[in-house]
This record gives structure tokens, C-alpha cells and sequence, in this order.
């Protein structure tokens, strides 16, 4: 493992647009906040390692299916770990390739996955964001919904009003 100083506040930065597509068998660099024991200006790990193949995501956070399924590189680098969500997967040379994922397990194995997203598949989301557009959720029409689904009410629940435009979820009251 090496350590890297990112000077975040710096011009350094990737262009999606310059992002390259990766090949089984490509050497790889992994970059992230290993541990995720801080969230400042500390130094990043660098894990350095290959594509070991390209493939659909088939994976599982504890009981829950991923919600992703397309296109992901899995890495022989050991990045699944708390700090590593959000990291840059770029090649040898540097040049931005995905963005590491979250803590996964792989649905048929149970195996801890150590993967990465492509750049191709999330460049249009990053590009709606930064543009303020707002983008549709994604359901899955087959799942069948409940006839009379929960309300917070109906669970006791009640919450603070929206005093802002954002105001957070708050529980206030609970009643049995």
C-alpha cells in the first residue's frame, strides 16, 4: 500500500470525457480513504492490482439485492473496504477509469467483491447533477406492492414539520 497527498482545493481533477474503458488483464490503481477513518485533508491509499474481468453485477448487501446491475470491473485489489466507496479506479498511466464501489457481496458465492463502475455508465448522472437536473428513480415494476402500504401515522410515527426546504427526517413523537 502507498500513500498519496491529493491536493483536493488544487486544479487537479478528472474529466469524465477523457475517461478510459479498461480490458481484463489491465493493471490498475485504486484510490480511496482506505479505512474511512477520516474525511479531510488526510493522505489517500493507492492499491495497485488488475481487471480480473468485466461482467454484470450480481451482488448483495446483506439480505438486499444491489440495486445497480450493469457493467462493472472486477479488481483483484482489495477495495472493498469502508473507505473505499467513491474512490478513483484509474489505469497505470493515471487516466480515470471508475469509480469504486461500495461494500458488496457477490450473490451466488457470498464472497466480498472488489469492483469498480465504469465511467461510461455513470458520466451522464455526474452530468445531470452538475447541471441541477433532477433524474427519475428507478423501480422495478415487478415487484409487487402492498395493498395498503405503510403510513408513518399508521406506525406511530410523527415527524417536525418541513420548516425548510430540506429539513431533515426527525422523529419527534412516537405513539403506541
Amino acid at each position: 500500500i502507498a500513500v498519496l497527498k491529493v491536493d483536493i482545493a488544487g486544479a487537479a481533477h478528472f474529466n469524465l470525457a477523457e475517461a478510459t474503458p479498461l480490458e481484463s488483464g489491465q493493471r490498475i490503481l485504486a484510490f480511496s480513504n482506505l479505512y474511512g477513518v477520516a474525511t479531510g485533508d488526510e493522505p489517500y491509499s493507492v492499491l495497485h492490482g488488475q481487471v480480473l474481468a468485466k461482467s454484470d453485477l450480481s451482488a448483495r448487501r446483506g439480505a438486499f439485492e444491489s440495486n445497480y446491475r450493469g457493467p462493472v470491473y472486477i479488481l483483484d485489489a482489495v477495495t472493498n473496504n469502508p473507505g473505499a466507496p467513491g474512490g478513483a479506479l484509474t489505469n497505470r498511466r493515471g487516466q480515470l477509469a471508475g469509480i469504486l464501489g461500495k461494500e458488496l457481496r457477490n450473490a451466488q458465492t457470498s464472497t466480498w467483491l472488489n469492483y469498480a463502475i465504469p465511467i461510461g455508465e455513470v458520466a451522464a448522472a455526474v452530468d445531470d447533477i452538475l447541471a441541477g437536473k433532477l433524474r427519475p428513480s428507478l423501480r422495478d415494476e415487478t415487484v409487487k406492492k402492498a395493498k395498503e402500504p405503510h403510513t408513518l401515522t399508521a406506525l406511530g410515527l410523527i415527524l417536525v414539520p418541513d420548516f425548510l426546504a430540506r429539513t431533515p427526517p426527525f422523529v419527534e413523537v412516537v405513539r403506541p
